[in-house]
């Protein structure tokens, strides 16, 4: 008889029926979210706020992408003038985008025609992290990989140092096709009379208005104020010296002849511009007269050009680089200098919080905009000057508002269970009790690149700000103040993209405020 005791009774399959309703109900609770989860969430319910976040992170890649909106270079174009089986193809817009020499570009621009180049790089590298990574390892790939890109393009500012030649693009394709309409108008001439002629007027008239007499003949369309405008030019260059050949193309222009059958024998210059034709630095004397009529936005000048010539679009698209840079660089240095001060203060106390406070209220009795202007007048009025400046003179604030932050925190029980622990002054300070005291210096940062962006654009309407030919907004409200008849156009257009700048990050720092603070919440 075996005494093996018999197998126990499997129990049945259960859907979860018999457990307790408190059980099955905490497994259905979903994954508790973050801080950060829930200020973001916040923060979409309110519609303006969220509204004026996204234009400003179109703002932001509008300054990312200007050399694709507004570049006085092709991206591509082919001449085959000499050889037409074999046109000579490049991709000049390319070719300069990190060429200081090309139109002025200034350490802003170089910077940001390297976030350009590591847009789609930094993109991807972005969604690999965001979808293949883990919730911690994903914070820490994240700050290590923006900080490399700060750092790679810090590097390539300061030792990047590339100048290319010169080639006037513009100027060569108006040429080209000017020698192929003359061409077209005069089949019969011989091709070195036609480039000869095509070149004394391009060098008499300018390549421009050749370009355009010649455009405007050819498609018939040449008034009689054209004309005269073009034909002392013209008369100019004939003269003894000049062959029976070029006088007698030079007769066929003279007497308007109209060329309807010519219009199948040209082809056309091959390029592929940008969407505004120039840079902010291209001062052409034929624009001068323009301002912001007909002729301008006919040559490309959708809104005007200013004194010197130069596009008042183009100008306002990267003047936002050097607007959002200061801003952004400036409160970086002061929300810097208010954590470290403010924190000192709030976290030793005693002594040193009386010190660093009576420091502040010195400070604080100084009006801080007459101080800018006097340091920036000793310091000379360049870009870094006045972020530097603006750091430098507006931490106060942020010391105030920290130095409050870690007061109240200090008496926490994690500071007391640190100190326990044996945790070093800086350790706690950053590791524990800044984090919990960054909600409110992230709002006053906010709120901190408006108030920089309008301290710039007042230091350049005054004369203390970059100096020409930097595109800032403020020179060129100023502009348009010295000149309103003829120039009114640099008076709204320029004002307008400050207060809407301004606007933006004010409306979006009080919808942040009302996502951190519990009080506030919707």
């Amino acid at each position: 008889m075996s005494l093996t005791p018999a197998p126990a009774p499997t129990p049945p399959a259960s859907d979860g029926a018999d457990r307790p309703p408190e059980a099955a109900t905490l497994s259905r609770q979903p994954e508790p979210r973050s801080y950060g989860q829930i200020v973001w969430q916040q923060f979409n319910r309110n519609l303006p706020a969220r509204l004026c976040f996204w234009l400003l992170v179109l703002a932001f890649h509008l300054a990312v992408f200007a050399p694709l909106i507004a570049n006085r270079f092709p991206f591509w174009w082919e001449l085959g003038r000499d050889d037409p089986k074999n046109p000579v193809s490049s991709f000049p817009a390319i070719f300069h985008l990190l060429d200081r020499n090309a139109w002025k570009q200034n350490n802003v621009d170089i910077a940001f025609n390297l976030l350009l180049v590591a847009y789609m790089p930094a993109l991807l590298a972005l969604l690999l992290i965001r979808f293949t990574l883990r919730r911690r390892a994903r914070r820490v790939a994240l700050a290590a990989f923006l900080g490399a890109l700060v750092v790679a393009v810090g590097v390539g500012v300061a030792y990047l140092d590339i100048e290319r030649p010169f080639t006037d693009y513009r100027a060569a394709v108006e040429s080209e096709e000017s020698v192929r309409m003359l061409r077209a108008m005069f089949p019969t001439a011989r091709a070195a009379t036609v480039a000869s002629v095509a070149e004394t007027l391009c060098d008499t008239a300018g390549p421009r208005d050749t370009h355009d007499v010649l455009r405007a003949a050819f498609d018939r369309k040449l008034t009689a104020a054209d004309f005269a405008r073009y034909q002392a030019s013209i008369d100019a260059v004939i003269g003894p010296d000049v062959n029976p050949d070029a006088a007698a193309l030079f007769a066929g222009l003279l007497a308007r002849s109209p060329f309807p059958a010519a219009r199948e024998r040209v082809t056309p210059v091959r390029a592929l511009w940008a969407p505004v034709r120039y840079s902010p630095f291209d001062d052409s004397s034929a624009d001068k007269e323009m301002r912001d009529g007909p002729a301008a936005r006919a040559r490309g000048h959708y809104l005007g050009t200013d004194q010197m010539g130069m596009d008042v679009l183009a100008r306002l698209l990267y003047g936002t680089r050097v607007s959002l840079t200061i801003g952004v660089v400036a409160v970086s240095i002061f929300v810097t200098l208010g954590v470290l001060v403010g924190g000192a203060a709030g976290y030793f106390r005693g002594w040193v919080d009386m010190i660093i406070s009576r420091f502040i209220e010195i400070v604080i009795c100084f009006p801080s905009f007459f101080m800018i202007i006097t340091a920036v007048a000793f310091l000379g009025p360049s870009i870094f000057n006045i972020m530097l400046v603006i750091g430098v003179f507006g931490w106060t604030g942020t010391a105030r508002l920290v130095r409050g932050e870690f007061l109240k925190l200090g008496a926490g029980d994690f500071v007391v269970a640190a100190r326990a622990l044996g945790l070093s002054a800086p350790r706690i300070m950053f590791r524990h009790v800044l984090p919990n005291a960054l909600a409110p210096v992230l709002v006053t940062a906010t709120f901190g690149v408006a108030g920089a962006i309008l301290s710039e654009s007042s230091l350049s309407f005054l004369g203390f700000g970059p100096q020409p030919p930097v595109p800032t907004w403020g020179y060129m409200l100023n502009t348009g103040r010295n000149n309103p008849n003829t120039l009114s156009h640099l008076i709204f257009w320029p004002g307008f993209c400050i207060f809407l700048v301004v606007t933006l990050f004010n409306l979006m720092g009080e919808g942040l405020r009302d996502a951190i603070d519990p009080k506030l919440r919707q």
